[in-house]
């Protein structure tokens, strides 16, 4: 991220080590709920419209969360399901900073960790070229992998986006 300030420009580099990730418990859902109200009371595109949908996967404990060290806070956070992504979003104050793509390689590390061939992404539009750059490519559909409810993924209004098996 290129900050100014005083006319001077300077790039700001995320370090990693300064971010944990974290399976959501009560106090990181509370936090990250507050985000989202925060941020749509200050009109910023957000989940807002999916708050009980994230609520309920918080926890149920389908929410990974990506915290910053130094302020405990949540910075990020990851509705994930077997073999998908379903919500991932990074707080506005924390964009460009390659927090995103650091995000989502954990989670595709994770899965990759319990044995998954493919990881379907249900991302918004405009976030394409975000998900294309870590590999993933636009999906037909679910043939190609072995669900046992192919039916709970029918949601899926948005552009898809699937991981094919060893394209990382």
């Amino acid at each position: 991220i290129f900050v100014h300030k005083k006319n001077e420009i300077r790039k700001i580099v995320m370090d990693p080590n300064e971010y944990k990730f974290v399976i959501a418990n009560k106090s990181k859902l509370k936090q990250i709920l507050k985000w989202i109200d925060e941020q749509k009371q200050n009109g910023i595109d957000t989940f807002a419209n999916n708050r009980e949908i994230i609520a309920r996967e918080g926890k149920e404990g389908n929410m990974w969360v990506m915290i910053e060290k130094s302020s405990r806070l949540p910075v990020g956070y990851a509705v994930v399901n077997p073999y998908s992504i379903s919500i991932f979003e990074i707080k506005s104050s924390h964009r460009t900073m390659k927090l995103g793509t650091y995000f989502a390689k954990y989670l595709i590390s994770a899965f990759r960790k319990e044995g998954t061939n493919a990881i379907y992404v249900d991302c918004v539009l405009g976030s394409e070229k975000f998900w294309e750059s870590l590999g993933f490519v636009k999906a037909d559909g679910y043939a190609d992998v072995n669900y046992k409810n192919p039916k709970r993924y029918y949601y899926f209004k948005d552009t898809i986006f699937t991981l094919i098996k060893n394209s990382l």
